[in-house]
């Protein structure tokens, strides 16, 4: 694990010198940034983590196999507890995890329904009571620990120890990667602005991202929108 860690931020930081050589003004690849839940529309599985925070690649990825974050099951089953008090038991959440758990014998670390309901979905419920009456908290801060045995506590520990990941697609939209139960959370209880960390950003984003840091520096000169220097990536 620390081995594959290393390898993970020597990649982002060989990246990122590189991207200071081709590119003008690249983002620092960790470095978190503050959005508003509400402005994540798209969930996208396809773009790659393996290579670490930062990335930068042309093509259509951003356009490609995305889904609406509004109808992937967590966020639907999640609102159906939260929101309209079902029983685990009755929420898309829980029917998607038995659907996965007959496909594949195991599902984020359980192969119980039981010990998925138990375990899982009560570590669900004490992370909704946390932000709701201590408010969203940074993973450096509140840790957002998964219990014992959940996938999240294994090979994928580190990945789940960031923030929720990012994608920034050509024109500046985000699309979520990973984090989906907090952004579900955070919508549901209306919070306002989260911290997230980028994996990866369209070339041609990059690109007019730096058109923008430009503008907001020399006063808003230029042919941008007053709306486009608000964007939440423009931190250097």
């Amino acid at each position: 694990m620390k081995e594959k860690l290393f390898n993970i931020k020597l990649r982002q930081a060989s990246r990122y010198l590189w991207h200071q050589v081709i590119y003008p003004m690249p983002p620092y690849p960790t470095k978190p940034i503050m959005v508003n839940p509400s402005d994540i529309k798209k969930y996208n599985l396809k773009f790659g983590t393996k290579n670490g925070l930062g990335q930068i690649a042309g093509g259509d990825w951003d356009l490609e196999g995305l889904s609406e974050l509004a109808q992937h099951p967590t966020v639907i089953g999640l609102r159906q507890h939260f929101e309209d008090g079902m029983n685990w038991e009755n929420t898309e959440y829980y029917q998607h995890a038995k659907v996965k758990m007959e496909e594949k014998g195991i599902w984020w670390g359980y192969n119980q329904m039981a010990d998925f309901v138990n375990v899982r979905c009560a570590y669900v419920d004490d992370l909704y009571q946390s932000i709701k009456t201590n408010g969203y908290r940074p993973n450096e801060v509140g840790g957002h620990s998964a219990p014992k045995g959940d996938h999240r506590m294994g090979k994928k520990i580190y990945k789940h120890s960031l923030e929720p990941l990012v994608l920034i697609d050509r024109v500046g939209r985000f699309q979520l990667r990973d984090g989906i139960h907090r952004i579900a959370l955070s919508l549901i209880l209306g919070v306002r602005e989260v911290p997230v960390q980028v994996l990866g950003r369209h070339r041609t984003w990059v690109r007019k991202r730096a058109e923008l840091i430009r503008a907001k520096k020399s006063g808003g000169s230029g042919p941008v929108g007053v709306g486009e220097l608000a964007h939440p990536d423009l931190g250097t």
